[in-house]
């Protein structure tokens, strides 16, 4: 989305002028060209607009959105938009990042990965870990069901106030804590805070030791969604702090879990119409739940129209894939919920695939993972 009339409102109209929005290539690219699928075409030069960037991951489906880069950045990214401004070149090197401004917002991460040059890998890696870092901290000041999106604009502010400030190293303890303490939305006490930044640190140094290049980010991103995100809302959103459930996540632990993501089946995003996106549900002590219908298909995506209405989704079958079946049990309702049923004791993560079909008819399929525990 373009602000043409540079009042920094998205979106709106001022004295006659419309803000423009324009969707990416199917290779997320746009500026002067490239047609989205409607033939609309971004603005002749569109790096003089202040812009705010919305879309989903090419790997997960998952959604993000509010990514403002500087106006004339070639990157848009959670780094861009914290980092990659002009007045931003202390807050650069207090992230830990030795390069200018104006060298970060013009780096093509995905490109460098790829580099003869080491330096240039090794940078590469180094901004990709810091990118899925700052969608954590946006991820728990976001209300929304942790597979839904993820908003960037204001809910990184109080990463960049701690920028400000001095260095902050995002996998040591104590300057996380020191972030959270200026994060908006937690109301947990400050034993809490500290439980919440004992696990982002270790994410954080898990991400490090797991991060090679563009074939890892998948299944960091579904670990942070699906493991990390649930833990640390739980722990950010209780007041007074309870019981740290979250103590026995360690680095090895969070490795392994992205491992145990490494057969997620990629997105289809090169022609795909319709892509359904995988769900979560923290499933306690419990013997038997209902999953409704909008907890599993709100964040199917119809690739042409941008999001849709749950209602114009619907879930047409489920399976429990064999390595679960002594775990779990579900069956499709004729609501379309889907009742899961708990067949065993035993603590894991699994997941039961579903297909889900659009209001044209296309199908796609995902998966819902649940999170097998003794119950809080």
């Amino acid at each position: 989305m373009f602000d043409i009339n540079r009042n920094g409102i998205f979106p709106d109209t001022e004295d006659g002028v419309a803000d423009l929005f324009a969707a990416t290539g199917r290779d997320g690219e746009y500026g002067p060209g490239v047609k989205d699928w409607s033939g609309r075409i971004s603005p002749g030069d569109p790096s003089v607009y202040p812009t705010m960037i919305s879309g989903i991951s090419r790997s997960t489906g998952f959604y993000y959105g509010g990514i403002i880069p500087p106006t004339n950045a070639r990157i848009a990214s959670p780094a861009t938009a914290l980092l990659g401004h002009d007045h931003t070149a202390t807050l650069l090197k207090n992230a830990g990042l030795n390069m200018t401004p104006g060298e970060l917002r013009n780096f093509d991460t995905f490109v460098e990965f790829g580099s003869a040059d080491a330096a240039k890998r090794e940078r590469a890696r180094q901004i990709a870990a810091l990118n899925l870092k700052l969608l954590l901290h946006a991820g728990y000041e976001t209300h929304e069901p942790v597979t839904g999106v993820i908003v960037l604009h204001d809910k990184i502010d109080h990463v960049r106030q701690q920028l400000k400030e001095g260095a902050v190293d995002f996998n040591n303890i104590e300057a996380m804590v020191a972030v959270l303490n200026r994060a908006k939305y937690p109301i947990t006490d400050a034993r809490g805070k500290r439980d919440a930044a004992e696990l982002i640190a270790r994410f954080g140094e898990a991400v490090d030791q797991y991060l090679t290049g563009p074939e890892s980010i998948s299944a960091i991103e579904y670990g942070m969604r699906i493991l990390i995100l649930p833990e640390l809302k739980w722990i950010l959103f209780q007041h007074p702090s309870g019981p740290n459930l979250a103590k026995d996540i360690s680095v090895n632990r969070i490795i392994d879990v992205f491992r145990f993501f490494e057969d997620a089946p990629d997105i289809n995003s090169v022609d795909a119409k319709f892509i359904a996106v995988a769900d979560y549900v923290d499933f306690n002590a419990n013997e038997e739940i209902n999953i409704t219908p909008y907890h599993i298909i709100s964040n199917d995506r119809t690739i042409d129209y941008g999001p849709v209405l749950y209602t114009d989704n619907a879930v047409v079958s489920v399976k429990v894939p064999d390595r679960f079946s002594s775990l779990l049990s579900a069956v499709l309702e004729k609501d379309g919920s889907v009742t899961v049923e708990r067949t065993s004791t035993e603590q894991a993560l699994g997941w039961f695939e579903y297909k889900s079909r659009n209001q044209s008819g296309v199908t796609s399929t995902s998966r819902v993972y649940l999170h097998l525990k003794p119950g809080r």
